[in-house]
């Protein structure tokens, strides 16, 4: 296929990525192709480029199998119609129908963030299996405005605030510089159509909702962003080098639970750098958890700027962490201790028993039918993940239908003798404590307000049925 190209601003950006970034002209790459427009340009302005260099080129399709299947075969007969005239080769990968689902309910993620998880998995193992040197992406400048939008008031420190990354190890956006109406035009000037997901539109995503009803304030007020927006990228680009090399030389020391470091580096630190250092390993300990819950900058903000530590204290405990001094070290372990003498955390999963102590968690999925006195009925929709049951901890509360109420008062209201009271399960989302479980061990279970409503036949619930161990129910 010839080119119709001239030094458009697309093909100027993909000929100036290759140059910036030292990529060798013979680079073979593996192209994240959707059909949608973004996708559709980044593989229309490679295969121009191909034709002035040695590139070799090959396309993916994911089938994240959320969407009708019409539509999805839809997608994949354009995909392959349009690499078929291109004579390249072609790959659909498919990720089976609720498994995005199924890893949003167990995980905590976003359905957006499930999906691209699961994406990237399926792009990282066609390009190991095919040999290609690098991934290509379509994102653009627009994608870059919205998640810096995002992450600015989800309080992203330097890292996040570098923004989407040009070049990544495997992966490469040669056109994030590119507005996506530029986009457009590119695809207008040779007659190119794409496809349309229906579900950029919907409002129940995040970036949806950003894009529509953020954005054109944003550009109307700020007509410069499209040279200011990079400069800020790169100026948090050396913020978080200058953070990385501060750190450097210090590093965590594994522990049965956890990590720990020496108690004068980390205090010798700015409030920046213990902040990165403690977001660089919680996700070392979250894995060990087995579930997905980002730390929360709030969450330390506290120790951040002080200036000195008593030995022997507890500093942060929450998220599944605690955070404490001992020994002239800082510790930084799981807070996951699972017996009914100590605090626990427990994740709830779907379809599955968990147990702590003499007790049994039943979690599943189901629908309303009879509702046995140790069960509890939340419908699915008004959970905002991760789930899980816990230990009390000071300060806890549930709003019930009449009111507040503090659960150490709730304890004393049952007469629960003090040496059981942190056996009571706390059964808790994102949102707040759903309800307290009592019954299994002899008192009560009280709901918060937000999921006791009214349940009909067709709402799917989750199901937490509280056993004691051996109970063959």
């Amino acid at each position: 296929m010839k080119s119709t190209a001239g030094r458009d601003p697309v093909s100027s950006v993909i000929e100036d990525y290759w140059e910036r970034h030292k990529l060798p002209r013979d680079t073979s790459l593996l192209v994240a192709f959707s059909g949608g427009p973004d996708s559709t340009a980044l593989l229309q302005a490679l295969c121009e480029f191909k034709e002035k260099s040695s590139i070799s080129l090959a396309a993916v399709y994911v089938d994240h199998g959320m969407r009708s299947q019409e539509e999805r075969d839809l997608d994949i007969a354009f995909t392959s119609a349009f690499t078929l005239d291109r004579d390249l080769p072609f790959f659909v990968q498919r990720i089976p129908e609720g498994k995005v689902q199924s890893l949003v309910d167990s995980s905590g993620r976003s359905p957006e963030e499930a999906a691209r998880f699961l994406r990237y998995r399926e792009l990282y193992s066609i390009q190991k299996r095919i040999g290609c040197s690098y991934i290509a992406l379509g994102h653009t400048f627009d994608d870059q405005l919205e998640t810096l939008i995002m992450r600015f008031f989800q309080a992203a420190g330097p890292r996040g605030l570098r923004g989407i990354q040009e070049k990544r190890e495997k992966l490469i956006r040669p056109l994030l510089s590119v507005e996506r109406e530029e986009l457009l035009q590119f695809l207008k000037e040779r007659s190119l159509s794409y496809r349309t997901d229906k579900t950029n539109y919907e409002e129940r995503y995040l970036r949806n909702r950003v894009r529509k009803r953020i954005v054109p304030a944003v550009r109307e007020l700020f007509p410069g962003l499209k040279t200011s927006l990079p400069l800020f990228t790169e100026r948090m680009g050396h913020l978080w080098e200058l953070l990385k090399r501060e750190t450097a030389s210090l590093s965590w020391e594994s522990t049965e639970k956890g990590y720990r470091l020496g108690l004068k580096e980390f205090t010798s630190l700015s409030p920046q750098g213990r902040a990165e250092l403690l977001f660089s390993v919680y996700p070392k300990l979250r894995q060990k958890a087995d579930s997905y819950c980002p730390l929360p900058y709030r969450f330390i903000h506290k120790i951040l700027l002080q200036e000195s530590f008593i030995n022997g204290k507890e500093l942060l405990r929450g998220h599944g962490v605690t955070l404490y001094t001992g020994g002239g070290y800082i510790f930084w372990e799981r807070d996951v201790v699972l017996s009914p003498k100590k605090r626990y955390l427990i994740l709830v999963k779907s379809d599955t028993i968990c147990s702590f102590g003499g007790l049994s968690f039943r979690i599943e999925q189901g629908y309303k039918v009879s509702q046995d006195a140790n069960e509890i009925w939340i419908p699915k929709e008004l959970v905002e993940y991760p789930l899980v049951i816990r230990s009390r901890k000071e300060g806890d509360y549930i709003i019930l239908p009449e009111g507040r109420k503090k659960i150490k008062k709730l304890l004393n209201e049952w007469k629960v003798p003090v040496g059981k009271r942190e056996e009571i399960p706390i059964l808790e989302d994102r949102k707040g404590v759903i309800a307290v479980l009592g019954k299994p061990l002899g008192f009560k279970n009280r709901v918060a307000k937000r999921v006791k409503v009214e349940i009909t036949g067709t709402q799917p619930l989750i199901i937490v049925s509280l056993i004691r161990n051996g109970d063959k129910r």
